[in-house]
């Protein structure tokens, strides 16, 4: 269907001016007139209406697509903003925090720093330290031994005689006595000039205390204390006790030996629980030595100290 175009005000005007003239004049005119009336009221049919309509709503429908868009977009970008706004606090957090860390780790490494050179400090003086302790032990060491053979030698001039009872009272003339009843029981004859002192030595309150005879040389010495041993060989079942010695009371057995050094007994008494342990036949003592040899013929073995005896025990 042809689309018309609806005229004009000015055209209606004039046209209407023309129908009522040709009205009054001609009836053929008038019959035109009401023609393009029923024309005219065409334009508004159902169809037009419908598209008219349809039209509306497709508009209205832009409309409320476009407001809902727009609120979409808002409300999306309100959610990004406020999204981007936190992840933008945490991120200054984050700053914030990696800046603190980083200065805790500087002043960290700083203190590490000081800590070690501390450390090296400690480590040069304890290194210094511990080569001044070496050195003082080996000046120790060789003082004690020093010491040592003094004392050593001051003994090679002693003997010491174990296991007889005292006296009450007991003055340096009974001690006299006593050496003279030894010195006898052994068949030695010895001059009073030979004998330079006698004394006992301190000892536990409940067993005899050890006699020290010192003389005026280490032959008589000598002579005495081997004098002693063929006793006891001699006298196997009757050695040399206190009974000899004319002391009453019960006999009990009298030992005569060397006056070793506070050092050499240590190393005694531990050389004699180590040749029992290890199987060793013979442990004694001469001029302030300690020997020990496995049986009889063996190569006899000087024990000086007793980490000798610990590096034996270790080797054994």
């Amino acid at each position: 269907m042809a689309t018309q175009r609806t005229p004009l005000k000015t055209d209606l005007k004039e046209k209407g001016n023309s129908e009522m003239s040709q009205t009054d004049t001609d009836p053929e005119t008038d019959t035109n007139t009401r023609s393009r009336r029923a024309k005219r009221r065409a334009v508004y049919s159902p169809e037009v209406l419908n598209s008219i309509k349809l039209d509306s709503t497709l508009n209205s429908f832009k409309l409320d697509i476009t407001e809902h868009m727009t609120q979409l977009f808002t409300t999306f970008q309100a959610n990004q903003d406020a999204k981007f706004s936190t992840l933008m606090t945490d991120i200054n957090v984050i700053k914030q925090e990696v800046k603190e860390i980083r200065y805790f780790n500087e002043e960290t490494e700083k203190k590490i720093n000081v800590l070690s050179s501390h450390y090296e400090n400690v480590l040069m003086k304890s290194t210094t330290l511990e080569s001044y302790y070496e050195g003082n032990c080996a000046k120790i060491k060789h003082l004690e031994n020093k010491i040592e053979d003094i004392n050593r030698q001051s003994c090679a001039y002693k003997i010491e005689m174990r296991n007889i009872p005292s006296k009450s009272q007991e003055s340096t003339q009974d001690l006299l006595q006593i050496i003279d009843a030894v010195l006898k029981t052994l068949k030695i004859d010895a001059q009073p000039t030979e004998i330079r002192n006698v004394r006992r030595l301190p000892g536990k309150p409940d067993a005899p205390r050890p006699i020290v005879l010192e003389l005026a040389t280490s032959t008589l010495r000598n002579r005495i204390i081997q004098e002693a041993r063929n006793f006891n060989k001699s006298n196997t079942t009757q050695k040399l006790n206190t009974s000899h010695l004319l002391i009453a009371g019960s006999p009990k057995p009298v030992y005569i030996g060397e006056n070793l050094t506070y050092r050499a007994k240590g190393v005694f008494f531990r050389a004699r629980e180590y040749a029992k342990q290890n199987n060793y036949v013979f442990c004694w003592t001469s001029n302030g030595q300690v020997y020990l040899r496995k049986e009889e013929g063996s190569k006899s073995l000087i024990v000086k100290d007793e980490d000798q005896l610990q590096n034996l025990e270790k080797g054994a």
